[in-house]
């Protein structure tokens, strides 16, 4: 039995869904940084709500992320104890501690905390 979909002034009721449709992938999106730098992440990994961040820092480093309005659950998994620093190519970005994540969001100009750190664990 098909759901039905109401549209209006770009509000969506969705009032209940049924069929054979293909499972989505992974919600989850891994920023690996390839090297010790600055790291802009293929659309494959931003387009997810969560990210995930790993990879072995010395420093501080950069997550350039596209400035485009929305949110992200951005968990800092990297090892060396560094902060991630999630921006976008201009603009104020917010730091992420090491084992920590966060809720951040974009206003299409600038990144901003929606929630303090949060203890990662597994």
């Amino acid at each position: 039995m098909a759901g039905t979909l109401y549209v209006s002034g770009g509000d969506v009721l969705i009032n209940s869904l049924a069929g054979n449709g293909v499972a989505p992938g992974s919600p989850i999106g891994a920023a690996v940084f390839p090297s010790d730098a600055d790291y802009t992440p293929a659309a494959a990994v931003y387009q997810n709500h969560i990210i995930q961040v790993i990879g072995t820092l010395s420093a501080q480093r950069k997550l350039i992320l596209p400035l485009v309005a929305g949110w992200h659950f951005v968990a800092n998994q990297t090892t060396g104890s560094q902060a991630i620093n999630v921006i976008g190519a201009t603009g104020t970005g917010i730091v992420i501690a090491n084992a920590r994540g966060a809720f951040v969001w974009c206003d299409g100009t600038n990144f901003y905390r929606a929630t303090a750190d949060t203890v990662l664990s597994s």
